[in-house]
C-alpha cells in the first residue's frame, strides 16, 4: 500500500457522519468531502463540512479527521482553534480520530467546545476467562448497529445484523478440602499399622485439575476440578451461592498420597467448602465479511457501532488496535 494520505479515513468518517445525519430531525443535508472554505484572513482545507437552515438561522460544521499511528497531539488540537477562530460565524467544531488524543489535546477541546470522537476499528472480543473449575452459559441477542458503510460501487447492504452475546461467567472457589478415607480398607490392606496414622496421611500439594483419583486398577478416572465443578453446579442449581458440600463415591476410588510405603488410599468422600463468584459479561460477536468499527463521543461518552463492508476497510491502512485515548 502506498502513502497513507488519510484521505480513506476521511471519506470513512464523511460517510458515519451522513449516516448520523441522515437519522435526525432534519434531513436532506449533505454531508461534504474535502471542502476549502475562505476565512477572514485566509482560506482552509476541511475535511468534512456541512451546512444547513432551520428557521433562517444557519448551522454549519467542519470536521477535521485524523487517521495518525500516534494519539492527536495538544499543539494540533490548538491549531484547529486557530482555523476555527478565522472561520466566520463560529461553526460547531469536530475532531475525529483512529487513534485518541493526547491529554493535553483533550482539554484543548473541552475548554473550547469541541467535539472530539474517536473512530477505529473495534478490538477482536477477548476470550472468556473461565478456570478449570469454572463455567459459562451464553445467549445469543442482537446487538444495536447505527449504519452500514460501504462504497458507491456495492450495492445496499439491507438486513445486516449485528450478533452478540450475553455470557454468565461462574467461577467457584474451593477451600477446606477433607477426605475421608475408608478405614476398613486401611485394616485391611495394612492390618499391622495403626490406621489412624494412615488415615491422616498428607495428598500431595497440586491443582484441583492435577489432582487425580484412580479406580481399582490404579487408572486415572477423573481429577477433582471435575468432581468439585459438579457439586458447584448443582449448588448453583439450587440458587446458592456458598456452602460446604461433599461428594460420595459410589465406586472404588483412591488417591495417591506422600508416602511411598503407601502409595494409594481409598477414598469414600471428600468434602469442601464452595463459593461460587458470578458475573455478566454482554460481547459482540465478530462477522466473516463485515468489520465492527466505534465511534466513541469523548464529551459525552456515548458510542455508536458501525458495520463497513472489507472493500472499505482495506482502503485504510493497518493500525494497532490496542490504541486508546491518552
Amino acid at each position: 500500500m502506498g502513502k497513507n494520505t488519510g484521505k480513506p479515513y476521511e471519506r470513512l468518517a464523511q460517510a458515519v457522519l451522513q449516516a448520523i445525519i441522515n437519522q435526525s430531525d432534519v434531513h436532506n443535508i449533505e454531508v461534504q468531502h474535502d471542502v476549502t472554505l475562505q476565512g477572514k484572513l485566509t482560506s482552509h482545507q476541511i475535511d468534512v463540512y456541512w451546512k444547513f437552515s432551520v428557521g433562517g438561522v444557519e448551522y454549519e460544521t467542519v470536521v477535521q479527521a485524523k487517521d495518525w499511528n500516534e494519539p492527536v497531539n495538544q499543539g494540533e488540537m490548538l491549531k484547529f482553534k486557530a482555523v476555527l477562530d478565522d472561520l466566520p460565524g463560529q461553526p460547531r467544531s469536530i475532531v475525529v480520530s483512529r487513534t485518541g488524543y493526547q491529554q493535553g489535546a483533550r482539554t484543548v477541546a473541552l475548554v473550547e467546545g469541541i467535539l472530539i470522537y474517536e473512530f477505529r476499528e473495534a478490538d477482536d472480543p477477548p476470550a472468556t476467562g473461565l478456570t478449570t473449575s469454572g463455567w459459562a452459559h451464553y445467549a445469543l441477542v442482537g446487538m444495536p448497529v447505527r449504519g452500514i458503510i460501504s462504497t458507491t460501487e456495492e450495492p445496499a447492504q439491507e438486513n445486516v445484523h449485528s450478533l452478540g452475546f450475553v455470557i454468565d461467567v461462574f467461577t467457584p472457589e474451593f477451600s477446606n478440602i477433607q477426605f475421608n478415607v475408608s478405614t476398613s480398607w486401611l485394616q485391611s490392606e495394612y492390618p499391622t499399622t495403626d490406621a489412624r496414622k494412615i488415615a491422616e496421611l498428607k495428598l500431595p500439594d497440586a491443582f484441583l485439575h492435577e489432582t487425580y483419583l484412580y479406580d481399582e486398577d490404579r487408572t486415572i478416572s477423573t481429577n477433582l476440578a471435575v468432581v468439585f465443578r459438579e457439586l458447584a453446579m448443582a449448588m448453583n442449581k439450587e440458587g446458592v451461592e456458598q456452602k460446604r458440600v461433599s461428594h460420595v463415591f459410589q465406586q472404588p476410588t483412591f488417591a495417591r498420597t506422600d508416602s511411598s510405603l503407601i502409595p494409594y488410599v481409598k477414598i469414600e468422600a471428600v468434602s469442601v467448602d464452595v463459593k461460587i463468584e458470578h458475573k455478566q459479561e454482554v460481547r459482540r460477536g465478530r462477522m466473516a465479511n463485515f468489520a465492527h468499527w466505534v465511534l466513541h463521543e469523548l464529551n459525552s461518552g456515548k458510542t455508536d457501532w458501525f458495520i463497513a463492508t472489507p472493500s472499505v476497510t482495506s482502503t485504510l491502512p493497518i493500525k494497532n488496535r490496542k490504541t486508546s485515548s491518552r
